[in-house]
């Protein structure tokens, strides 16, 4: 097994730490909403976020044509 370089080190601790607090939100949004209630919360939250990150990313909403399937 190859070592890690530093950004893939780094990436997962950001993805250990997101995952980690994930948990406890998820915990806490099911117990104090309706479980559909904090779905769509989550949905309008999370859809302006990728939004962002694509237009970062310069990349494209449109699916092409060739991954409808």
């Amino acid at each position: 097994m190859q070592a890690l370089s530093r950004r893939q080190l780094v990436l997962l601790i950001l993805l250990t730490l997101v995952w980690g607090i994930n948990w406890p939100i998820m915990k806490l949004g099911v117990t104090g909403f309706p479980a559909l209630t904090f779905r769509t919360i989550s949905m309008w939250i999370g859809l302006p976020v990728l939004a962002l990150v694509l237009v970062w990313r310069r990349v494209p909403f449109r699916i092409g044509r060739e991954h409808w399937r």
